[in-house]
């Protein structure tokens, strides 16, 4: 149990998805935001590549001056990871579906306890700026070299940030613009966007998908076999989430 301050919860769904990778016993792990609703199947291979490499997502040079926030949650990141700071402009690691090797994932919260000489839940919770996915990407690529996962630009989710909410003109808009990459979207709930709002949307993409879309069992999953077989559920199978 973690003592001091408060634990907001912002911080704690993030030290929940941190502690998971001590509790699983999957290759991989795949992080869905609450807002996060598939736009087609998921298959392993949207996170796991030939090599058995898992995707390490990383926007380069996107977080400089304009994004204070993000550029406190790297200096968290660096202090707990005993780095040095690094120059702007930095990556952005940050989005709502977000693949982790469950073995990095272990590593980093050992290397935070050597770091800090705490337990890392105490370590975590005592600071007071982080971000789990900033944290898991400069230790992959600062510390680890990017051990066992490919580094990619492009996100598995499209996601609506922004505070205002979307017309059903608009909404069709945004998913438009889906890169063929991106098998999900995200409409953050501060939009005031309730999901009886857009649902029939969504409802009717999903229909309309042809089969090639709908087959997940693709040429890779099947060669991989029994080797995610026990753990896919745990660690690649995303909880279902009604649109309702």
């Amino acid at each position: 149990q973690a003592r001091g301050l408060p634990i907001r919860g912002w911080l704690l769904q993030q030290l929940i998805k941190l502690a998971i990778a001590e509790e699983l016993t999957a290759d991989v792990l795949v992080h869905a935001d609450s807002d996060v609703v598939l736009l087609r199947p998921f298959a392993v291979s949207s996170v796991v590549d030939p090599d058995d490499r898992v995707q390490l997502y990383a926007r380069p040079d996107h977080v400089d001056e304009t994004l204070p926030d993000h550029v406190r949650w790297h200096r968290s990141a660096e202090k707990l990871l005993g780095i040095g700071p690094a120059g702007l402009p930095m990556p952005d690691f940050i989005s709502s579906l977000v693949p982790w090797r469950r073995e990095n994932a272990v590593a980093l919260l050992e290397h935070i306890q050597s770091t800090t000489g705490r337990h890392w839940l105490r370590a975590l919770a005592a600071a007071w700026d982080v971000s789990e996915y900033t944290l898991y990407g400069r230790f992959a690529q600062d510390v680890l070299g990017s051990s066992g996962q490919f580094v990619s630009s492009s996100s598995l989710c499209h996601d609506y940030y922004k505070r205002v909410p979307l017309s059903v003109p608009e909404l069709e808009t945004l998913l438009d613009r889906v890169g063929p990459e991106e098998i999900a979207v995200s409409l953050t709930s501060k939009a005031g966007m309730k999901p009886d709002h857009y649902v029939e949307v969504l409802e009717r993409r999903w229909t309309a998908l042809g089969p090639h879309e709908l087959a997940t069992d693709d040429a890779h999953s099947r060669r991989r076999g029994g080797k995610l077989g026990g753990t896919r559920a745990q660690g690649v199978g995303l909880p279902a989430r009604a649109a309702r």
